[in-house]
């Protein structure tokens, strides 16, 4: 018997043609089955909820998402999504916590090059999460990249153009495609369910700002976050985590955004490394305002994290010692 596979298409370069006014997505799901010629050996459900470029995906998106993959997966056995690169990395973040509860292998996947663009990756990649999706030893939430399988939670996008667009950080790869064939690392897999939390299903409304810190960096933009809508503060701090405190308001400002209930967590905006701020003063000082340190996890997958537990009925206390509990092995090095 054929396996089943839920095939989604949400767009993004993958998708794309030239309109005239640069790309867009407009190609349809079933153009993409047929030009893989994979309906000879799986069965498809096909899903569009959307169609559009990954640079206008907001949280809501992500809801319709995660409703269509729960209400077209019965009787399927691993679930694909076609998705632009841009913000595939905070979907698939985001989709790791949302679907922590979900029985079935869920794949994301898009290209660099459009499916009918000359020396396109669009082929292997889908060819990649398909197979992955039909193969894969564990329900986990994956993005599948130039033969590369990795946790959609310990994945960011490293490279604008080059094919190889994706990396797992604070880890490593837990599968590959090689010769029409899946390799699984299952000791890598089995780590990460060991370490697995439940946590109550729920669509994304919290609302979490992504600071990047630049030298001289003026404390006016802590004022933008009093009484607005935003609930908690991630601060990319330089190297280990260091806020800086020299001729600035910086740290006084955000000492008194956590006494008014905002979260603020920092952690490093190096790609690699670990954020430790208890290695400097400047780090400390930032601790003893309040920051939270938080490391070994990706900026999407941490970003999300707070949206997501933000939707939850927590007080702060209970997201503060939710920060620091691994729940879809965010916070788990393999």
């Amino acid at each position: 018997m054929k396996k089943k596979i839920l095939f989604i298409t949400t767009g993004g370069t993958i998708a794309s043609s030239d309109s005239g006014d640069g790309l867009k997505p407009t190609v349809h799901a079933a153009t993409m089955l047929e030009e893989l010629g994979y309906t000879e050996s799986y069965d498809f459900v096909i899903s569009e909820p959307f169609q559009i470029d990954s640079s206008n995906m907001r949280p809501s998106d992500w809801n319709v998402l995660m409703e269509s993959i729960r209400s077209h997966s019965e009787g399927c056995d691993g679930v694909v999504v076609l998705h632009g690169t841009d913000t595939m990395a905070y979907t698939a973040s985001a989709l790791s916590y949302m679907l922590l509860d979900f029985p079935l292998p869920v794949v994301i996947t898009g290209s660099q090059k459009p499916i009918h663009a000359e020396g396109t990756d669009a082929i292997r990649n889908i060819t990649c999460a398909i197979e992955a999706a039909a193969t894969a030893p564990a329900p986990l939430v994956m993005i599948a990249f130039a033969n590369h399988v990795m946790l959609g939670c310990h994945t960011s996008k490293v490279s604008a153009d080059r094919l190889a667009a994706f990396h797992t950080l604070y880890g490593k790869d837990i599968g590959y495609f090689r010769k029409g064939q899946m390799h699984w690392y299952k000791k890598r897999i089995d780590k990460l369910l060991s370490a697995r939390r439940s946590m109550p299903c729920c669509a994304i409304t919290g609302k979490t700002f992504l600071l990047k810190l630049v030298p001289g960096i003026s404390s006016d933009i802590c004022d933008f976050f009093h009484g607005g809508s935003y609930q908690a503060l991630v601060i990319e701090g330089f190297g280990s985590g260091g806020i800086p405190n020299r001729k600035t308001e910086f740290l006084n400002k955000l000492q008194k955004l956590v006494d008014e209930g905002m979260i603020v967590v920092c952690k490093t905006q190096c790609f690699y490394g670990k954020t430790d701020m208890s290695i400097y003063e400047v780090g400390r000082l930032a601790m003893d305002a309040g920051v939270i340190s938080m490391s070994n996890i990706t900026t999407e997958a941490l970003v999300t994290k707070l949206m997501w537990l933000l939707s939850l009925d927590l007080s702060t206390e209970e997201i503060k010692e939710a920060l620091a509990t691994n729940y879809a092995g965010e916070l788990v090095v393999i």
